[in-house]
């Protein structure tokens, strides 16, 4: 092989790679223009178990949202529960002119954001139109699928909000309720049984 041949070989690849694994980019412009939609149960659900982990149904939950950060984690026993957080952005957080304008970050089980000059939004229109989910895949099927999620896809999330018990009964994660809320216990965790990638 030439070294021209071998170059061009080698941005093929590259190419190939980034296409398959890479983030997806989209055009200025509000993608997904519909709020998360929640049904809080009036009456205490059953409880059901997973593992050694307890979940206690809060409310239905879905979502249309475009994914701006992916974080994967396996290094404690909850995190075989919970191994995906997604924060997920709607309405203004769906506009790549308004988030490439910021540093967006998952760390410690937390969603972060900032920005340098200028904000390019509100705090309280960016904390209201974005959510760090941990997400608790409903079978090995739909883990399969959250992990071949990437930064930039648009998608559809059905399941339900939770609170998880370990199984000495100590409360590990509840789930936020709503979506304006910030810090600690702002987080939602979903149960999902299902998704779609538009």
């Amino acid at each position: 092989m030439t070294r021209i041949a071998f170059i061009a070989a080698s941005f093929a690849a590259v190419y190939l790679m980034l296409q398959v694994f890479g983030d997806i980019h989209h055009p200025p412009g509000v993608l997904i223009s519909k709020e998360p939609e929640q049904l809080t149960y009036k009456f205490k659900s059953p409880p059901f178990k997973m593992g050694e982990w307890t979940l206690e149904p809060l409310a239905h939950f879905k979502t249309e949202a475009r994914v701006l950060v992916v974080k994967e984690y396996d290094s404690y026993p909850v995190d075989e529960l919970a191994p995906f957080d997604f924060l997920l952005g709607w309405g203004l957080m769906s506009d790549s002119g308004i988030i490439e304008e910021m540093d967006l970050k998952i760390s410690n089980r937390y969603g972060t954001w900032r920005w340098w000059g200028d904000a390019p939004a509100s705090q309280d229109e960016i904390s209201s139109h974005a959510a760090n989910t941990h997400l608790i895949p409903a079978n090995e099927s739909i883990r399969e699928e959250l992990g071949e999620i990437r930064v930039g896809n648009l998608i559809t999330l059905w399941g339900e909000l939770v609170a998880v018990r370990d199984s000495s009964g100590r409360e590990s994660f509840r789930s936020s309720l709503s979506r304006t809320d910030g810090g600690p216990g702002a987080c939602e965790v979903v149960h999902v049984t299902a998704i779609q990638v538009h």
